[in-house]
């Protein structure tokens, strides 16, 4: 079986290319509306700056959008990624957020401990 690579899209900010995991856009072409998906979401240079220091710009918007949506999220700042489980309509609210390069299903949340 061949493995999928994820496809380069025009993202809204200015042109700037990101990829979305194939299994990640059919994930959200399937769910409904209020259905859960997990999935993890890379930033654009997030996570080169000093540990302790303010929040990024990226990790200010999810927390915005956690106020009027119901996501879960967990920041790995060092990383410049997020963790988020939420439903479609608010996955793709950040992923139309400016800074997002690259976002995937989150696999290790289906697995059993």
């Amino acid at each position: 079986m061949r493995k999928k690579r994820a496809k380069r899209v025009v993202g809204p900010a200015g042109g700037r290319r990101r990829k979305i995991d194939p299994r990640l856009q059919q994930a959200l072409s399937r769910a409904a509306a209020d259905a859960t998906i997990d999935a993890v979401i890379m930033f654009r240079d997030q996570g080169k700056g000093a540990v302790g220091t303010k929040k990024s710009g990226p990790e200010k918007a999810v927390e915005q959008l956690a106020r009027t949506e119901p996501i879960e999220y967990n920041f790995f700042p060092n990383l410049g990624a997020v963790a988020v489980r939420t439903n479609s309509r608010a996955l793709k609210k950040l992923l139309d957020l400016p800074d997002v390069t690259t976002a995937t299903v989150n696999e290790l949340s289906r697995e059993s401990p």
